[in-house]
């Protein structure tokens, strides 16, 4: 909705940008009170990690949009669902995929780092347990699935950004 309507972008664009670079652990004392202190909290923090640069990437993309494909498929008398579907994610998928690979980073930050803030369980617990019972190589070990998990995610991504583009 920001990218496509330009009074609404120029209203709460600006509020992206100066929230998008703020320590999201800031938020997780809220998302405890919301969620409680199980998994719920956790994945509402991947969740806010990741919404700032997806909103961000999204918005740009919608406007970089080319208006002679948005003119084609006026001329062409599509609904708003034809357009969204044969015009606008087509055209945004880039972007988007870059939003979405950007903000997958950050939300596995994002968990992690509550994992070590109130968790019993899950990497970020275990990395931080190593680390204070002064296990180094099981640290290490558990930062490097970590890695792997990332790296996972992201040739996950990748995969479904090439499946798109070899079936349009």
């Amino acid at each position: 909705m920001l990218g496509g309507n330009r009074t609404l972008g120029k209203a709460f664009e600006p509020y992206l940008h100066y929230l998008g670079p703020t320590p999201k652990i800031i938020f997780f004392p809220i998302m405890i009170m919301w969620f409680g202190v199980g998994g719920g909290s956790k994945i509402a923090m991947g969740a806010i990690s990741c919404f700032f640069p997806m909103a961000i990437s999204t918005a740009v993309g919608m406007r970089e949009i080319d208006a002679v494909l948005v003119r084609v498929g006026k001329s062409f008398r599509a609904g708003v669902g034809q357009m969204v579907t044969k015009i606008y994610l087509p055209a945004m998928r880039p972007a988007m995929l870059t939003g979405l690979r950007l903000g997958l980073g950050v939300a596995i930050i994002g968990v992690l780092l509550a994992e070590t803030k109130l968790s019993n369980r899950g990497l970020g617990y275990m990395v931080i347990q190593s680390y204070t019972r002064f296990d180094i190589a099981e640290m290490y070990a558990l930062l490097i699935v970590v890695f792997l998990v990332a790296i996972a995610a992201n040739a996950l991504v990748s995969r479904l950004g090439a499946l798109k583009r070899g079936s349009s």
